[in-house]
């Protein structure tokens, strides 16, 4: 006869899997181990896709950032400048407008593109890096216009963004 404090049953009163008893078999402990650890292996797998997706997001980011501010610095300059004086494909001079004679070009070691003022003591100004390519050139038509092309590389990605300016002549 069992008493009502008894945890389990008695032999032969129960069948199957649902007999009253305290505690887990070692094949429950098991498989509830394996699911947890099912469930461990892909949220990690998930955490480590999406830490890495985020990586390449912020690279790709940052080299738009960059290529874009030098755009903007090189094509804000010549809107400004009292007339291009020299393009080359990967230079372009000009005077500003204070009259002093400028120069944006390439430095191709560093991958960073430069500003120099030809009578400003202070060292050539970085304007943005990762630079890896910057082309200059003037194409035909009834005002003077200007290409800007930047070109850069960071990590794996790479990317490019390109301008037009209308110049004054010098």
């Amino acid at each position: 006869m069992a008493t009502t404090a008894s945890l389990r049953e008695t032999p032969g009163a129960g069948s199957g899997l649902w007999r009253n008893e305290a505690g887990l078999t070692l094949l429950e402990t098991l498989l509830t181990l394996a699911i947890l650890g099912i469930v461990a292996v892909a949220f990690a797998y998930l955490q480590s896709t999406s830490l890495r997706f985020f990586a390449l997001s912020r690279q790709e980011a940052d080299l738009q950032q960059n290529l874009q501010f030098g755009l903007n610095a090189v094509t804000r300059e010549l809107r400004q400048a009292q007339g291009v004086t020299r393009v080359s494909s990967s230079r372009v001079s000009y005077t500003d407008r204070d009259g002093r004679e400028t120069a944006f070009y390439l430095d191709t070691i560093r991958q960073e593109l430069h500003q120099r003022v030809a009578t400003d003591p202070v060292p050539d100004r970085v304007i943005a890096e990762g630079i890896t390519g910057a082309t200059f050139r003037t194409l035909p038509g009834p005002s003077p216009l200007l290409s800007v092309s930047l070109t850069g590389r960071q990590g794996d990605r790479s990317a490019s963004v390109e301008g037009l300016v209308t110049v004054r002549a010098p």
